[in-house]
């Protein structure tokens, strides 16, 4: 499977008074492969690409590989789905290494009278198992999303929504960041 996801982000520079406060501000590409263990449940190794444009800093870049743990579940029309993900974030400007745990769940429904359109929503929880330079050890991020998702062809699909993002920032502010999604799916 094949992932390009763009971000933007509605945070603005309060010290430029021509911020309109819409930016984009990441770009992630995931490559993973899978293996079936049952109708319901898969373990799945990637990698993840992720360009960052932060607001008042430099950009950069990570690498971040991860292992998975899917499990996807019909009921009815309503389809549900858990994930597990062991990740490992690599920063390329200087190799600081963190290693997270992300808890996944998302509902997906398809539309009346709309054969391939679906609304999804869901939410995910992030923590740090180690110390490291990305955030605070334990609970560090709370994403809770939503949109539509069209299956274009039995290997292509779009999805367009938003992401409220809270993040826990140890010594300093929090932070809750609303993002709006682009994500293109293609599956071999």
């Amino acid at each position: 499977m094949f992932i390009d996801q763009a971000r933007t982000r509605g945070d603005r520079d309060l010290r430029d008074p021509n911020d309109n406060g819409l930016r984009f501000s990441e770009n992630l590409i995931w490559v993973q492969g899978g293996y079936n263990l049952s109708e319901h449940a898969s373990i799945w190794l990637g990698y993840t690409h992720d360009w960052i444009r932060p607001l008042n800093g430099d950009n950069f870049q990570e690498s971040r590989p991860h292992e998975d743990f899917l499990w996807v579940k019909p009921f009815g029309a309503l389809s549900v789905t858990l994930r597990s993900r062991l990740e490992e974030r690599i920063a390329l400007n200087g190799g600081a290494v963190g290693v997270r745990i992300r808890q996944f769940a998302m509902l997906k429904h398809p539309l009346p009278y709309f054969e391939r359109l679906s609304w999804y929503a869901g939410d995910e929880v992030l923590a740090y198992l180690t110390e490291n330079d990305f955030g605070p050890e334990g609970f560090s991020e709370n994403r809770a999303f939503g949109g539509l998702m069209a299956q274009l062809s039995p290997y292509t699909g779009l999805m367009l929504g938003y992401m409220g993002q809270f993040i826990n920032n140890e010594g300093s502010n929090n932070l809750f960041t609303h993002n709006l999604q682009f994500d293109i799916n293609y599956k071999f």
